[in-house]
């Protein structure tokens, strides 16, 4: 389908339920779409079978390479430690899905054409047409998407969906922007910088499915809003900064 290196960066914490169907899904999409692709599993301080499962399919599959955090540090560690990763392995596209099969691994050759149309980051949104979310909890439901309405309208970033994991950005992206927050923030981090850069970002639909195996690590009440809200402070001020230059 092209001839792009692409790694795939999956943080993964206490996914010992999800790791054997993940990868086994990213190798058929690796063969069915003649995929250039690596798999790139961090392991975050799992404290069940996760490393022991990964370290298995590293041996079992040639695409699979482990990065192992002996504690764990957080979604925002765990993304950096992959795209370093993913740089020193000199891939030209940095992917990201989350390891819980919440995102379906058949939408990764979607993304990769969207770049092949000149797009520097593609974000997998849940509200273009096509796009949506199935059993997803309506709390949840609720939250992402008054969430990514007040993320539109305070910092005007022309893109529907700032918070999903999934996404498909070029390696010249994180050679120019710095990414720095600790936890869930630094997906939309990601896009406010990398819009405030100048890079031409671009959407294509996906379903967001909910969890089988495990439970969520994100954890919905005050604590996330308060921090989102903090998050949108400091955004403001990226994108200050860059116009100022």
């Amino acid at each position: 389908m092209t001839n792009n290196k692409i790694g795939l960066v999956l943080p993964m914490y206490n996914e010992e339920g999800n790791v054997e169907s993940l990868i086994e899904a990213l190798s058929m999409v690796r063969q069915n779409h003649s995929l250039d692709l690596l798999a790139i599993c961090v392991n975050d301080g799992s404290a069940d079978d996760t490393l022991k499962l990964l370290q298995e399919a590293s041996t079992k599959y040639n695409f699979v390479r482990l990065v192992n955090h002996g504690k764990n540090k957080g979604l925002g560690q765990a993304i950096r430690s992959g795209i370093g990763k993913a740089l020193e392995l000199k891939v030209d596209l940095i992917g990201f899905m989350d390891g819980d099969l919440t995102h379906d691994p058949n939408d990764l050759p979607k993304f990769v054409a969207k770049v092949n149309e000149g797009y520097d980051f593609v974000i997998g949104s849940r509200f273009i047409k096509g796009g949506g979310m199935v059993q997803v909890p309506l709390f949840r439901q609720l939250f992402s998407i008054f969430g990514n309405l007040a993320a539109r309208f305070i910092l005007r970033v022309p893109v529907r969906d700032c918070t999903t994991g999934y996404r498909v950005i070029k390696r010249e992206v994180f050679e120019k922007i710095k990414l720095e927050e600790p936890g869930f923030g630094i997906q939309l981090e990601e896009v406010v910088k990398a819009y405030a850069a100048g890079f031409k970002i671009g959407e294509v639909p996906i379903i967001l499915g909910n969890r089988v195996h495990g439970k969520s690590k994100m954890f919905y009440g005050y604590d996330l809003v308060k921090n989102y809200l903090i998050l949108f402070r400091k955004s403001l001020k990226w994108l200050k900064e860059i116009d100022k230059k």
